[in-house]
C-alpha cells in the first residue's frame, strides 16, 4: 500500500515547472553575481543590493515550490479518487451476466460450506468466476491502475466475505495448480482492509462466519436482470 502511495504521488508531481522554477531562479542569480560582485568592492551598496534580491529570490523560489506542492496534491487527490479507473471493473461486476454468475457461485459457496467439504474440493466452475473476478479486481490494484481506497469503497464487503470464507479453497488450488492461482486476492483483501482499520480502528479482521454466510446469502437469493445500471444510478 505504501508503495502505491509513492508512485501516485510520483506521477502526480509537476516536475517540469518545478525544474523551470528552480532553472531559472538559478540563471537569475548567477548573471546578477556576475555583473554585480566584481563592483562590490567600488560601490559598497551594491551588497545590500544584492542581499535584498537574493532574498526576494528565494521569497519567490518558496512560493513557487509552494503552489507546486499544492498542485501535486490536488493532482494527488485526482488520482486517488478518479472513479474513471474503476469504472470498468464496476461495470463488469455490475453487468447482467456477472449477476447471474455471482448469484450461482454464492448459492455453491453456501452448499460447499454447510456440506464441510471446503478443503477436499477444487476447480468449482460457479465459485471460480467469483474468485476469477476479484483476482482481476487484485491485479489492477498492485499494478497501480486503481487506489486502494476506491477498491475499498466498491468492494471490500464482497472481497472480504468470499475471501474469508474460501481462503481454504483458494489454498487447496495454489498448492495444486500452482502459487499464481488467484494470487492477487489476498493482497486485495489485505490492501483494502488497511482502508476499513483506518476509517475505523475497531474494525474486526475475521468478522463472525455467520455473519459472512448472511451477505452471501444474499447474493444467494439475488434474481439476476437484464440489465443494471453502472455504479447503481
Amino acid at each position: 500500500m505504501r508503495r502505491a502511495w509513492v508512485v501516485r504521488l510520483f506521477y502526480s508531481f509537476p516536475s517540469e515547472p518545478l525544474l523551470a522554477a528552480i532553472s531559472s531562479a538559478a540563471a537569475i542569480l548567477a548573471v546578477a553575481a556576475t555583473l554585480i560582485v566584481p563592483k562590490m568592492e567600488s560601490h559598497p551598496w551594491l551588497l545590500a543590493f544584492t542581499v535584498c534580491a537574493l532574498v526576494i529570490s528565494l521569497g519567490f523560489l518558496c512560493l513557487v515550490i509552494g503552489l507546486l506542492c499544492y498542485r501535486t496534491y490536488l493532482e494527488f487527490q485526482r488520482r486517488t479518487f478518479d472513479v474513471s479507473t474503476i469504472a470498468p471493473l464496476v461495470q463488469e461486476y455490475e453487468s447482467a451476466g456477472m449477476e447471474t454468475k455471482w448469484t450461482l457461485g454464492a448459492r455453491k459457496t453456501l452448499e460447499i460450506i454447510q456440506k464441510g467439504t471446503l478443503g477436499g474440493i477444487d476447480h468449482i466452475t460457479d465459485v471460480e468466476s467469483i474468485l476469477d473476478f476479484l483476482d482481476d479486481v487484485g491485479l489492477q490494484l498492485a499494478r497501480n491502475q486503481i487506489s486502494d481506497e476506491l477498491a475499498h469503497h466498491y468492494f471490500f464487503p464482497t472481497v472480504q466475505a468470499y475471501y474469508l470464507l474460501l481462503k481454504t479453497y483458494i489454498e487447496v488450488n495454489r498448492k495444486k495448480y500452482g502459487k499464481a492461482t488467484w494470487e492477487y486476492i489476498e493482497p486485495l483483501f489485505e490492501r483494502t482492509f488497511l482502508i476499513e482499520r483506518k476509517k475505523d480502528p475497531d474494525a474486526p479482521r475475521h468478522i463472525p462466519q455467520d455473519e459472512l454466510l448472511q451477505l452471501v446469502k444474499q447474493d444467494s437469493e439475488k434474481q439476476p436482470q437484464t440489465s443494471r445500471p453502472l455504479f447503481g444510478a
